[in-house]
């Protein structure tokens, strides 16, 4: 049984322009070419380096038990748990998950890198000044903060 295996690409200086530009991105599309995964832990990066070293590296049958350890790596990353609620260092910025399984922020101040960066480790495309945030967060000087996240 013969296999054969095909790679296609282009070279920037080879190809042709109107090919390049029909597979270029615009500007405001690479965020979401590129993608997001949610934050994991240490251990399935630790893991996963171990497999791609044992893939590259050893030149044996063995090299193969790195195909396995990067799979498992892959299954652990997924498998982690997401936190439910955030809260900065200064208690300023809290973040709830709510019933959607998005995040829902409560917040004193204003400190968009930090709600940027729960987002992205969250694999959540949306901008720290999104409306939508804060659906669902009430606060009063009696009752103090409610969240209604988990009502229907």
């Amino acid at each position: 049984m013969d296999q054969a295996l095909f790679i296609v690409g282009i070279n920037h200086r080879s190809a042709a322009v109107a090919l390049r530009e029909r597979l270029a991105f615009a500007e405001d599309e690479i965020v979401a070419a590129l993608g997001r995964m949610a934050a994991f832990g240490t251990g399935p990066l630790i893991a996963s380096s171990v497999g791609i070293v044992l893939l590259g590296l050893l030149r044996t049958p063995l090299r193969w038990s790195g195909a396995v350890v990067l799979a498992l790596a892959t299954i652990w990353a997924l498998a982690v748990p997401q936190p439910d609620i955030l809260i900065s260092g200064d208690a300023h910025n809290v973040v709830v998950r709510g019933r959607d399984g998005a995040f829902h922020l409560m917040r004193s101040a204003k400190d968009a890198f930090l709600v940027k960066e729960w987002l992205a480790g969250d694999a959540d495309a949306r901008l720290p000044v999104d409306p939508a945030l804060a659906n669902g967060i009430s606060a009063s000087s009696k009752t103090g903060v409610r969240a209604s996240l988990w009502a229907k």
